[in-house]
């Protein structure tokens, strides 16, 4: 049965309205996509010229989040694809895990390259193009592997050493992955799982967060469910504002 609405149609002129609303939020996050992009590719120059430079690592990541939140506001799944793999190897480098080299640079630098065509088609065309998921996921294995190698590198792990089964016991499990195993099952097709549980913050949707769009951009996610993180409230309190998901996610 469809839920019904107590809320009244709108009108023409409020339609108009929203229709004219969303149009200027659009051509803001591009207007803002912009500047950041230059902002990020004048901290990535910086970067080459002095790798060890924190305060253009800073700006970089700075810019990279801020795209990341604004972009949750539209339908732009593949952009929040991309920067998101971008925006964890950058906090890598804000560890000290990386360092900055050329072939890196010019991965980075063809990253803020493919996000500014994609803002630009945004902008003409209010989507981005049907490959552009495909593309994302080919910036994201690059980046994801330097991050990779870096925490080996980090841990003293070279690879060579023969590969471990580090699965925790059943009785370590937390009680929502051993009643969801049968399904994880089917779900990996025999590959191994990372399994994790994302519980955004509260206030996440004022700094132009979706978490659920986030959620679902995981790489390679086999499994997910949603719940909340306390039972929701009467309808009297409750607040749409305030965050209340919790996602538990597993990944090949």
């Amino acid at each position: 049965m469809p839920l019904r609405s107590n809320q009244p149609p709108l009108t023409a002129a409020e339609e108009a309205a929203r229709a004219a609303e969303t149009a200027d939020l659009a051509a803001s996050f591009v207007e803002e996509t912009r500047t950041l992009l230059e902002e990020a590719n004048s901290a990535l120059l910086t970067l080459e010229r002095n790798p060890d430079d924190a305060e253009a690592i800073n700006a970089l990541f700075r810019c990279v989040h801020s795209i990341k939140g604004a972009a949750g506001l539209f339908d732009l799944p593949a952009l929040i694809h991309l920067v998101h793999a971008g925006e964890d190897l950058l906090g890598a480098m804000r560890e000290g895990l990386l360092s900055i080299d050329g072939e890196l640079a010019d991965q980075l630098l063809a990253g803020l390259d493919r996000v500014g065509r994609w803002n630009e088609q945004f902008r003409a065309e209010g989507t981005l193009p049907p490959e552009a998921m495909e593309e994302a996921r080919g910036f994201a294995t690059l980046y994801r592997a330097r991050l990779d190698q870096a925490r080996m590198t980090a841990t003293g792990n070279d690879g060579s050493a023969e590969p471990v089964d580090a699965a925790p016991p059943r009785d370590r499990l937390p009680q929502w992955a051993i009643d969801a195993a049968p399904a994880f099952d089917q779900a990996a097709h025999g590959k191994p799982l990372t399994l994790a549980v994302y519980t955004p913050d509260e206030g996440c949707f004022f700094a132009g967060d979706d978490p659920l769009r986030l959620a679902l951009s995981t790489p390679e996610l086999a499994w997910v469910d949603i719940g909340t993180q306390v039972d929701w409230h009467e309808p009297v309190a409750f607040d749409p504002f305030a965050c209340n998901l919790r996602f538990r996610l597993a990944s090949t």
